[in-house]
C-alpha cells in the first residue's frame, strides 16, 4: 500500500509541475508576437488598446468578410466581395488582414482560427492578382470584438476578417 501511495504522489507531482510550464514569446515594440515572416498575433486587450472593434461600432462595414461558426472557409458571397475590392487592393502599397473570432473556445484556439481566417482572405486576394508580398496577416483571436451583446447576431459579427 505504501508503494502505491508513493507512486500516486509522484504521478500527481509530475502532472502538476508539467502543467505549469509556459512558453513565453519574446515581445517586440508593438506588443505582437511573430508567427511567420508575414504573420503576427496581437492581444489588443493586453496592450491597452480599445477593444470595441475596428471602427468602434457594431459591424464595421465594407472591409470585413464574415465566416461561419468554427470555420475559416469563405462563402461565395464573401469571395465576391474580396474580388470586387481586388482592383483597388492591387494599388495599395500594404494591406493588413486581421483575423478575428467570437468568444467561444480557448484563447489559443481562437488566435489560430483568426490566423486561418486571415490567411484564407489573403489567399483569395492573391488568387485575384494582389501581390502576396503586400499582404500582412494578423490574428486578434477573440480580443477585438465589434459587438459584445451576447446574441447570435453579435457572435456572427465577431467571426470575421478585416482588411485595411
Amino acid at each position: 500500500m505504501r508503494k502505491y501511495s508513493i507512486a500516486l504522489s509522484t504521478i500527481i507531482a509530475i502532472m502538476t509541475l508539467s502543467g505549469c510550464t509556459q512558453q513565453v514569446a519574446s515581445p517586440n515594440p508593438d506588443g505582437a508576437t511573430m508567427v511567420a515572416s508575414d504573420t503576427v498575433t496581437l492581444d489588443r486587450a493586453g496592450s491597452g488598446s480599445n477593444t470595441s472593434g475596428a471602427n468602434g461600432r457594431y459591424g464595421n462595414g465594407k472591409n470585413s468578410v464574415h465566416f461561419a461558426y468554427d470555420s475559416n472557409k469563405l462563402s461565395e458571397k464573401e469571395r465576391q466581395k474580396i474580388a470586387r475590392d481586388s482592383s483597388t487592393l492591387k494599388q495599395k502599397s500594404e494591406i493588413k488582414v486581421e483575423g478575428n473570432s467570437d468568444e467561444f473556445g480557448t484563447d489559443e484556439y481562437n488566435y489560430a482560427l483568426g490566423l486561418r481566417r486571415a490567411k484564407a482572405v489573403k489567399d483569395t486576394m492573391v488568387s485575384r492578382g494582389v501581390p502576396a508580398k503586400k499582404i500582412k496577416v494578423i490574428s486578434y483571436g477573440e480580443s477585438n470584438p465589434v459587438c459584445q451583446d451576447g446574441t447570435k447576431n453579435c457572435y456572427r459579427e465577431n467571426r470575421r476578417a478585416d482588411y485595411k
